[in-house]
């Protein structure tokens, strides 16, 4: 804790307890460090809990979570030491508490009018010709993510985590898994493919996780349903960025990819055609500028991942049965091979 959170603290805590004697280093946990507050009449003392930054709480959203979530439960616990507040240290040294919260809100500008959401593309590419417009624009979105995982940095920690979190956590692979609906409504698998999915995502996740060479700046939930909106002149704009700042940049590009694939299944039921062109253009300009050779080793599980979402029927209700079993075939064929290879998707969508 530096000298000015200390002097802002003493001077919030002297509003409303009193003057401050001091502020003392108390101790050291693994993901804390914790201060006491001395005051000048001596009737109390106060704990401060000062998260670090380290393994689950990289962001400082994650050690927001980790406050919150203490402040709301200690003081329902018999027996448990009362929390009495969580604070908001702002940029210029100010203090504001948040402890009394309901809910929290998130305040935006309004995405433009005048931009239409990606899917209308692929829609319309389903049930007419693909221009070259539509080629221009794989491209574009390309050339964005080129662009933005340009942008690197160092942590070891954050990468371990994001790779975690593609398992293990609520929106990862086994929190999808886990919302799908109930085994007996399911006719185009069962627990034991689940099942094995999972295991097959954790020696993944084994494989991977030391690889923070490659964290990123990513967008983290790149779909053309909602997330990317096109204006006519082919600029664009995107919304909901998702899951940390940095990460996987496989994430990304088999966020959208895959969507290339889940239309060419409801086209021809295989990978070819109008669909298989914009993949390739969109696919192959990526890796033509930033040569991530090295992805194709990296993107299996984020392919699993993206597959189960949009296989899934309680987000995507009206499938045909060959459109699901398609998706788990390749799901399950990427999670096998060592090295992803574009040529063989058609192969992969195979029992």
């Amino acid at each position: 804790m530096n000298e000015r959170s200390k002097e802002s603290l003493k001077k919030y805590f002297a509003e409303r307890y009193g003057k401050v004697k001091e502020i003392e280093k108390f101790g050291e946990g693994v993901l804390t460090k914790v201060y006491r507050v001395r005051f000048d009449d001596d009737t109390r003392d106060l704990i401060i809990r000062y998260p670090k930054e380290c393994g689950g709480q990289e962001h400082p959203s994650d050690r927001a979570k980790n406050l919150l979530w203490g402040h709301d439960t200690y003081n329902r616990l018999p027996k448990h030491v009362k929390s009495v507040e969580v604070l908001i240290l702002r940029k210029d040294g100010s203090l504001v508490p948040i402890g009394e919260y309901e809910e929290f809100i998130q305040v935006m500008e309004l995405a433009s009018p005048d931009s239409v959401e990606y899917f209308n593309d692929l829609d319309r590419i389903l049930q007419n010709d693909l221009t070259e417009k539509d080629l221009k624009r794989a491209t574009i979105l390309s050339d964005y993510l080129v662009d933005i995982h340009s942008v690197k940095r160092e942590s070891p920690l954050e990468y371990m985590s994001r790779i975690r979190n593609l398992v293990g956590h609520g929106d990862g692979i086994m929190g999808i898994i886990d919302s799908y609906p109930s085994y007996n409504e399911l006719d185009f698998t069962d627990p034991e493919e689940l099942i094995n999915i999972q295991k097959k995502a954790v020696e993944w996740k084994e494989r991977i996780k030391g690889m923070y060479h490659r964290l990123s700046q990513v967008h983290g939930d790149f779909h053309p349903f909602g997330n990317i909106r096109f204006f006519e002149n082919d600029d664009f704009e995107v919304l909901d960025r998702s899951r940390g700042e940095w990460g996987e940049p496989a994430d990304d590009v088999t966020c959208l990819s895959i969507n290339y694939i889940f239309y060419a299944l409801q086209d021809k039921g295989r990978f070819q055609g109008k669909f298989k062109k914009l993949y390739d253009t969109f696919l192959n300009n990526y890796i033509e500028r930033t040569q991530d050779h090295e992805m194709f080793r990296v993107m299996q599980p984020f392919y699993a991942w993206r597959g189960l979402v949009i296989a899934n029927p309680n987000f995507y209700p009206n499938l045909d049965y060959n459109v699901r079993r398609g998706l788990f075939n390749f799901i399950n064929n990427v999670l096998d091979v060592d090295e992803f290879d574009p040529k063989e998707i058609n192969s992969y969508l195979k029992n």
